[in-house]
C-alpha cells in the first residue's frame, strides 16, 4: 500500500498533467482560429466585387448573356466573356440573386451536384483566362 505522501504526489503529478493538456488544447484552439473561405467565394470576391464593385448592382437577369460588359476591368471582362451562357446563367443565379445550387438545379433540370461542378468550371475558367 501507497503511503499519503505517495498517493498526493500521484495525485499532484496528476493534476498537473490535466491542467497542461487542457492549456494545450485551448492555445490549439485560440491559435488555429482560421476563417476557412471557400476557392470560389476569395476568386468572386476578389475579382468580380473589388475590380468591378458596381457590376452587380447593374446587372438584371436579361443582362446575363453579356454579362462581360459590365465589368469595368478589359482583363476580366476578356475572362468572363470566354464563358458559355449555361455557366454565366449559373454565376448570376449563384451570385447575384444568391440561389442555392438546388434551386439553380431546378431552373436548369439538372442535380445540385451538376450546377456546382460547372460553377467551379466557370470560376476555372475565369482564373485561367484572367491570369493568363
Amino acid at each position: 500500500m501507497k503511503s499519503e505522501i505517495e498517493v498526493t504526489k500521484i495525485f499532484v503529478r496528476y493534476v498537473q498533467q490535466a491542467i497542461m493538456h487542457r492549456s494545450f488544447t485551448l492555445y490549439r484552439k485560440e491559435n488555429h482560429k482560421v476563417e476557412i473561405v471557400s476557392y470560389e467565394n476569395l476568386v468572386i470576391e476578389k475579382l468580380l466585387h473589388y475590380e468591378s464593385p458596381h457590376m452587380l448592382e447593374k446587372m438584371s437577369f436579361n443582362n446575363i448573356w453579356e454579362m462581360e460588359n459590365f465589368i469595368d476591368n478589359n482583363q476580366l471582362a476578356i475572362a468572363v466573356g470566354t464563358l458559355n451562357t449555361r455557366q454565366k446563367f449559373i454565376l448570376y443565379w449563384k451570385f447575384v440573386e444568391e440561389a442555392s445550387d438546388a434551386r439553380i438545379g431546378d431552373l436548369l433540370g439538372i442535380s445540385s451536384q451538376a450546377v456546382s461542378k460547372q460553377k467551379r468550371k466557370a470560376i476555372d475558367c475565369i482564373v485561367e483566362h484572367y491570369f493568363d
